[in-house]
């Protein structure tokens, strides 16, 4: 599926729920970075679209993490528009493994899990409570 495929189909709430697996996340975040005009932009588009996908997929709506959406949108699309940046989707898996290494959640480097298990992180955004964290959202 090329990238217009695939975020076409994520708009629609298209996609099944074999499809929406953690790489599928990742890819959006991806494709979101590298398209829209600002960081803010690209996580409007993630906060509208994850619960939307579940709401089509029959997921409980307290499943949606805002912290989780926004702190790894924010680490996707740092990774994703720097001047070194993979220009392709297969590019950045490759360059990139630390995004899809379940063994060591990248999010761990930022925050401490038991915040991340809190219902004000899953509701909202929760800034990181460790350093390092790319960019700054307010």
């Amino acid at each position: 599926m090329t990238d217009d495929e695939f975020i076409y189909a994520f708009e629609r709430a298209a996609i099944t729920r074999a499809q929406w697996t953690h790489a599928a996340h990742v890819r959006m975040a991806w494709i979101y970075a590298r398209r829209a005009p600002d960081l803010n932009s690209a996580l409007s588009r993630m906060r509208a679209g994850i619960p939307k996908l579940n709401a089509a997929l029959g997921t409980a709506p307290h499943l949606y993490h805002d912290t989780v959406t926004c702190a790894f949108g924010t680490i996707v699309y740092a990774a994703a528009t720097g001047p070194s940046a993979p220009a392709t989707w297969p590019d950045f898996e490759a360059v990139h493994p630390e995004f899809f290494d379940k063994s060591a959640p990248i999010l761990h480097r930022y925050y401490d899990p038991t915040t991340l298990a809190t219902d004000a992180a899953r509701t909202g955004f929760v800034a990181p409570d460790r350093a390092g964290f790319p960019v700054v959202l307010r």
